[in-house]
């Protein structure tokens, strides 16, 4: 026989049963999160040290190969420094070349891998840094882009010294970093997990994820690296990444020797992937078994109930029902969601006010209804809310579905529903309007994170136009003091050459060295003084129009000009200086006139210069040749000779003023170097272009292109 008491005992025992069952569950799941993160943390650590081994060995590779070949080659015989660098590029792994560069700052020898280019950029931080410092040791240079290829490099420098000491140069070694990405490649840090090479001060070297954009960004002001980073040797930490913006459990060590930090990062969501689907099962199965230990024990009290006696079933099932349901409702009355229980035909069997609360519905009228499921239904129907009915889930497969939906008054709630087979459902309303906002505050938190990296990285833009401009005035200013060194030093020579002669013929006359009866070598004294005098003229005259066309104050006068007329009389004006030294002179022009608008005088000037120049350095039995051709937009005026030609490399140098090659044949001839200058000024003055051809040992040619609007019809 039973009682009341023993009823209550195993429905009691089947509650905490299945409450003891959620909560281990529960439990169990924070527990595992735990421990996922630990056991994460050790990985990060281990990989850390790891990376921060393979780092050091590679730095140390290096540190020793420029340390041995700095003793080296302070000693080494140049014509086997080439050969030395070959064979420790071909040894050596970590690079990609090495040169050598002597006091000055010249490459002395530079070696690459047989498939690469040697190229090592040229560092003058890192160069003045070893000459100026004997004891300064290795030098690492920020990452910078190999002019070769494009691919990022990373400079290592020691200084090389004499025997006695003093600073004979410097050998640089270009640090590939491929090397450590293939071997960062090796490693298994999981979909969102990062390796980093930091310099301490906060300049990105290496990155897993390789992202070539990142290299060489500073960090130095982010929290992470002010407060963990740089603070201690090592640590552990967890934090969201400034570069990426991914949160990841990161262990950071430093090189020791070298300024360097090595991190190591696992994501938190790849930890915690397995994690998660481990707790929805679990929690899910527990949910199951929860309600499966209540239906239990209901069935076993209804089967213990059979046994008490037919004169007291019906007050026991009675007294049975009510604390049944004031259970069921208490317990229902304290979950912090909406729940309503559904048995297999659909019908509502039990629910609590928080239900009606957060749906924001007439309890009293879903409640009072032939049919509350049907009326909670057509309710939210109503209200355009209706995919947070139960139609068609209750007599659904045993399993959990999870739904997340807006409320028409705009609160947002998710519905969770747990199928029984052939038992009914439960369906849980949660008020995830917190959750919400996190999630919206989190996106926030993000996108103003990207729109502050975003502004970093245009302020390191910024930063590094600012440099380039600082450097090219730098060079502009360095060569604007060069020209004015070789201008001062060709007027000295220029002036003071004809001077002297004048000065000296002068004296000679006025102190009649040779008598009062050598008129005749006075008179040749006296034409030497003219002739100076004159070229001192022309000189200074050249010197002025440079300088009127230079300031823009120089006027032309232009007119109808036949090119033809006026180059003949140009010719003319040579004919006896080209004759003493046996050149031929030649015109080729079209039959009829070709005119231009221009100013006669400036152009007479500009040919005169040109073909001056052809005779001048074409030796004897050479040929001048001056040609004359239209074409479709433009007048071209070619001067051709057959002389000496110019050096490629001497082009530049002769446009300068006062700038002269070093020639027999040039030397031979008085010149102020003020001509070629003097003449594609006044070219680009009438709006032409003056292009420059020559072939060293056979000749130049010179080419006067006027554009067509210059042309007269």
């Amino acid at each position: 026989m039973g009682s009341p008491a023993t009823s209550r005992r195993i429905l009691g025992c089947a509650g905490a049963l299945a409450i003891a069952l959620l909560g281990l569950t529960v439990w169990t799941v924070f527990q595992a999160r735990g421990t996922a993160l630990q056991q994460a943390a050790v990985s990060s650590r281990n990989l850390a040290q790891t990376l921060q081994q393979h780092t050091l060995q590679a730095f140390q590779a290096v540190d020793l190969v420029l340390r041995g070949l700095a003793d080296r080659l302070g000693t080494a015989d140049p014509t086997t420094v080439d050969d030395i660098l070959r064979r420790q590029v071909d040894g050596l792994g970590e690079i990609r070349g090495i040169a050598m560069l002597d006091a000055a700052g010249a490459v002395v020898a530079s070696r690459g891998r047989p498939t690469e280019a040697a190229v090592v950029p040229p560092d003058p931080v890192a160069f003045t840094a070893q000459r100026e410092r004997p004891d300064h040791g290795l030098y690492i240079g920020l990452p910078v882009r190999n002019p070769a290829d494009g691919a990022w490099i990373v400079a290592l420098s020691r200084r090389i010294n004499q025997p006695d000491g003093t600073f004979a140069g410097v050998v640089v070694a270009a640090l590939d970093p491929r090397y450590f990405q293939s071997f960062y490649d090796g490693v298994e840090v999981g979909p969102h997990g990062g390796i980093a090479v930091f310099g301490l001060d906060g300049t990105l070297y290496f990155r897993k994820p390789y992202d070539a954009a990142t290299i060489g960004r500073n960090v130095l002001d982010q929290p992470q690296f002010q407060n963990h980073l740089l603070r201690y040797p090592s640590g552990t930490f967890e934090s969201v990444a400034s570069i990426d913006g991914i949160k990841r459990i990161s262990t950071f060590r430093q090189l020791g020797t070298y300024p360097f930090v090595i991190v190591a990062g696992l994501a938190v969501d790849d930890v915690l992937a397995a994690w998660r689907k481990r707790a929805i099962i679990d929690l899910s199965v527990a949910s199951v078994l929860a309600l499966t230990v209540l239906c239990l024990g209901w069935l076993l009290d209804r089967e213990f109930r059979k046994r008490i006696v037919a004169e007291g079933e019906a007050r026991s099932a009675a007294n049975r029902f009510a604390h049944d349901k004031a259970l069921l409702e208490a317990v229902l009355k304290a979950m912090p969601d909406g729940i309503v229980l559904r048995d297999r035909d659909g019908r509502m069997l039990l629910w609590n006010e928080l239900l009606f609360e957060l749906l924001e519905l007439d309890r009293g009228a879903i409640t009072a209804a032939r049919d509350p499921a049907e009326a909670f239904c057509r309710a939210l129907d109503a209200r355009g809310d209706g995919a947070l009915g139960v139609r068609g889930v209750a007599a659904a497969p045993a399993g959990t579905s999870v739904q997340e939906v807006a409320l028409s008054t705009g609160r947002w709630v998710e519905r969770r529903v747990t199928g029984v087979r052939g038992l009914g459902s439960v369906a849980i309303y949660r008020d995830i309007a917190r959750r919400k906002r996190r999630e919206l505050e989190s996106e926030e938190n993000q996108a103003r994170l990207q729109k502050q990296a975003a502004t970093l990285a245009q302020l390191a833009e910024d930063l590094e136009m600012a440099r380039q401009s600082a450097e090219a005035a730098r060079i502009e200013a360095e060569t604007a003091s060069r020209t004015k060194s070789s201008f001062i030093a060709g007027m000295n020579h220029e002036l003071r050459t004809p001077l002297n002669a004048m000065l000296g013929f002068a004296q000679v006359i006025r102190e009649r060295r040779f008598g009062p009866d050598a008129l005749d070598r006075y008179s040749e004294y006296a034409d030497h003084i003219i002739s100076s005098g004159e070229h001192l003229l022309a000189l200074i005259n050249d010197l002025l129009d440079l300088a009127r066309i230079e300031a823009g104050k120089i006027d032309l006068r232009p007119q109808t000009v036949d090119l033809k007329s006026l180059l003949g009389a140009t010719l003319l004006m040579v004919r006896d200086t080209a004759a003493t030294g046996g050149v031929t002179l030649r015109l080729d022009a079209p039959d009829g006139p070709i005119t231009v608008a221009g100013d006669p005088r400036r152009l007479k000037q500009c040919f005169l210069n040109l073909i001056s120049n052809a005779v001048k350095f074409t030796p004897e039995g050479g040929h001048v040749v001056v040609s004359v051709k239209s074409t479709g937009d433009a007048v071209e005026v070619a001067v051709a000779d057959t002389g000496i030609g110019v050096k490629p490399g001497d082009v530049p140098k002769i446009f300068e003023p006062f700038g002269q090659i070093d020639s027999a044949l040039a030397r031979r001839h008085v010149g102020s170097g003020l001509g070629l200058p003097l003449a594609r000024s006044l070219v680009e003055l009438h709006g032409g272009d003056l292009s420059f051809r020559s072939v060293e040992g056979a000749g130049t040619t010179v080419t006067v292109s006027l554009p067509r609007e210059r042309l007269v019809a």
